[in-house]
């Protein structure tokens, strides 16, 4: 998920302000589920995969009969606990869920960012438990350091077109590879941007620079795809669902959009011109709709993974059982007659 992403799903949670953390899962390695009750409403699933999506859900899913060592420790800090917060660190990839608990204030941080991981920490900021232990340049991600937020990216909502015409006047890079990283875009809103001004992302930023008309389109450009953000779920779908027209021309009655979907988007850009574009009330909802089959079945591919790892064979089936059974007390009885 992008930062364009990740805010929309920050706007979406937070109605959940004020719900109780019922129970946490983990039924894989990479994905942690917050079953989260809110005050007269049904409960809901919120599934994190790590490094790749944050999004909300009310489907049915298996889940381990004995929790995962992390999934206790959320257990033991967050059971019960009120979601009070929930916050996006600038325009970066980091959500930060605030939970109320009967032992304090506890901050659970998801990194949507390289692998990604998921920090259960104090109310200093002290690491409790991380997903997964971690070290880069300057962070120690590990149980008793201090959490360190990485530097704040630039927030696009911030840039004027003054502030943008300085931050390409100083790149070294082309213009579309300057706003997908130093303006904090990210590629696919980086060349909607551009595509909406007219402007070639091959172009030296510093040359686009130089011509304040050039600059003030593509901030014209930007300030509208956020405006359309900012009313998504408002005055227009809070979602999109996003799918090739051929594959609506099969004559199937219904498509199966979690099988022909390409992506899931908050808002509809340029590039989706060519595509059928499907509207959700939530854009949590679009992406529960093109991957959330597949996040469901999490249980069964951890135990399939578990198979291959060992090398051995799949679980036995109930009658297979017997049958092992069977054969067993008939060698035994066997070898006694002998």
């Amino acid at each position: 998920m992008s930062g364009l992403d990740l805010r929309q799903v920050v706007a979406e949670l937070s109605e959940y302000v004020g719900a109780h953390c019922k129970k946490i899962y983990q039924p894989h390695h990479e994905q942690l589920v917050l079953r989260i009750k809110p005050r007269e409403k049904s409960p809901q699933d919120l599934v994190i995969v790590r490094g790749k999506r944050v999004y909300l859900s009310r489907r049915d899913r298996p889940m381990p009969t004995q929790p995962a060592p992390f999934a206790m420790l959320l257990r033991k800090h967050l059971g019960n606990g009120r979601l009070t917060a929930v916050s996006q660190h600038g325009f970066d990839r980091i959500i930060t869920l605030d939970f109320d608990t009967k032992d304090g204030p506890r901050h659970l941080i998801i990194e949507c960012f390289r692998d990604g991981n998921v920090i259960l920490a104090d109310s200093t900021f002290t690491i409790i438990q991380p997903l997964t232990h971690a070290r880069y340049s300057g962070r120690i991600l590990k149980k008793g350091e201090p959490y360190q937020f990485p530097p704040v990216a630039i927030d696009p909502h911030d840039l004027d077109t003054d502030a943008l015409q300085r931050l390409l006047r100083e790149s070294q890079r082309n213009v579309v590879r300057t706003l997908a990283g130093r303006a904090s875009l990210g590629g696919p809103l980086a060349n909607a941007v551009l595509q909406m001004s007219g402007i070639s992302g091959d172009v030296a930023a510093e040359k686009i620079a130089e011509d304040t008309g050039t600059v003030g389109k593509i901030s014209t450009a930007l300030s509208g795809i956020l405006a359309e953000l900012s009313v998504a779920g408002d005055e227009v779908p809070g979602g999109w669902l996003i799918l090739p027209m051929e594959k609506l021309d099969l004559g199937e009655e219904e498509v199966d959009v979690a099988r022909y979907a390409v992506e899931a988007s908050p808002v509809q850009l340029p590039a989706h011109g060519e595509f059928h574009c499907l509207p959700y009330p939530r854009f949590v909802d679009a992406v529960d709709a093109w991957m959330g089959n597949h996040d469901a079945a999490a249980l069964a591919r951890r135990q399939s993974e578990a198979v291959e790892t060992i090398g051995g064979r799949a679980p036995s089936t109930e009658a297979e059982t017997l049958e092992r059974r069977f054969s067993q007390q008939k060698s035994a009885l066997q070898g006694f007659s002998d």
